[in-house]
């Protein structure tokens, strides 16, 4: 495996040969079975002998597979997405119950489909964090959890859905030659195998609606989860998804995150500086772990002192980790601001212009020389990104650290345009 390419030939994370060959894994039961019979598979994905169906039996000798990364253990909040979450897997619980009984359609009419959960947000507003809390607590309620990374979030790396298939046969079992080479003949065996099984699947950082639909069993007692950038519409056509967006924390669970972070003790001696603490991480949960790490490591002697940088200085430099890009939030803003489209990044860069203020179709239109509907269009493309927030009807605005990102891009990268661009939307406000 290699950082280019981060599937190893197919499998993803999985183990890779020279030249990026696939290793064959690990034999465990289910790969004996299948390859004691080593017959071709139907276009549906059963692997058949003679007559039989056999994988089923097969899958029965495998080990469940248990793939959920540690909860975080400081975890505060989102009781709404919490309650969210919970009323979409007593929809599954329902489902299978109604198709184990008698075959009648459950109680949301969609009997033959695993039930679809999307969890999508901004950059480092805790998605995964939100959805391994909730998984851990509802654990026993599945036979197997199954975690896959998609890697959505780099054009380059982001898993196909035949690479994803790959690896998600081989967490049950198959080994490399027994996995079909045709995606939709993976992705049959891979709705085979899960059928009468109470699965979570979680999909993290998923990319698009495309790479997720030839992952979607079929079983009604399945739970698909993803996370992800961007608000997935395609998944609530196909399979009536769930979408439940997650904002910033509310200033009093920011707060607590602090507390929490700190040691009760510790934030009970500043209670304003721990209030100011959360303010200036934006109430961002990644900005805060970020912005405590120094504190809990004895680099500031006191939460104001953290603030005072915060505030003095510029806080996409503060909130930053020496050797660890995985916290640090100009990263975390690169990788959703080079998602986008070349157009799309000029007019998020246009956005630092507006710093601190919320705006309308009309001021982006002029700020950016296009017609109204066409900023309209812009607009939405960034909201379903979660670049930009919906306030009031109508209005909009950035979060306090996408401003700052999107203003310090626009210094580097459009400086006369920006000149022109103000001087249109000054026209603009003269006029009304």
């Amino acid at each position: 495996m290699t950082r280019d390419d981060p599937f190893g030939g197919e499998a993803i994370g999985g183990d890779a040969g020279p030249g990026g060959a696939a290793r064959p894994a690990r034999r465990r039961p289910v790969d004996q079975a299948a390859a004691h019979f080593h017959n071709p598979v139907h276009a549906d994905g059963d692997i058949v002998a003679g007559d039989k169906i056999v994988h089923h039996a097969a899958a029965r000798f495998a080990p469940p597979v248990r793939q959920l990364p540690a909860a975080p253990r400081d975890f505060v909040g989102r009781e709404r997405e919490l309650a969210a979450m919970d009323a979409a897997l007593d929809e599954v619980t329902d489902e299978a119950t109604d198709a184990a009984t008698d075959g009648a359609l459950g109680s949301s009419g969609r009997r033959g489909s695993a039930t679809v959960v999307q969890i999508h947000g901004m950059a480092g507003v805790g998605k995964t964090s939100l959805v391994l809390h909730w998984a851990h607590r509802n654990a026993s309620r599945f036979d197997e959890h199954i975690f896959l990374d998609l890697h959505g979030l780099s054009r380059r790396n982001a898993a196909t859905p035949a690479q994803a298939l790959f690896s998600l046969l081989g967490d049950l079992g198959l080994a490399a030659g027994d996995i079909p080479a045709d995606e939709a003949r993976r992705a049959g065996l891979f709705r085979s195998l899960v059928a009468e099984r109470r699965v979570l699947v979680v999909l993290d950082n998923a990319a698009d609606a495309g790479q997720i639909v030839p992952l979607v069993p079929g079983g009604p007692g399945c739970l698909v989860v993803v996370t992800g950038r961007t608000r997935l519409e395609g998944l609530v056509a196909r399979f009536g998804a769930v979408s439940i967006p997650v904002d910033p924390l509310t200033t009093d669970e920011s707060c607590e995150l602090v507390v929490r972070l700190l040691g009760g003790e510790r934030g009970a001696r500043e209670p304003q500086a721990v209030a100011d603490l959360a303010d200036s991480c934006a109430r961002l949960p990644l900005a805060i772990r970020i912005a405590t790490v120094g504190l809990a490591a004895g680099s500031f002697d006191s939460v104001a002192a953290v603030v005072d940088e915060l505030t003095c200085g510029g806080r996409l430099d503060v909130l930053a980790l020496d050797g660890d890009a995985g916290l640090a939030i100009r990263p975390a803003f690169d990788l959703s601001y080079d998602g986008l489209a070349p157009a799309e990044q000029g007019v998020f860069r246009m956005l630092g212009l507006l710093h601190g203020y919320d705006f309308g179709a009309g001021s982006l239109a002029a700020l950016l020389g296009v017609p109204v509907p066409e900023a309209r269009r812009l607009l939405r493309g960034l909201v379903r990104r979660h670049l930009v927030e919906p306030g009031t009807v109508g209005r909009f605005r950035l979060h306090e650290l996408l401003s700052e990102y999107a203003a310090e891009r626009l210094a580097r990268e459009d400086g006369a345009a920006a000149g022109a661009a103000a001087r249109r939307l000054l026209g603009w406000y003269l006029t009304r």
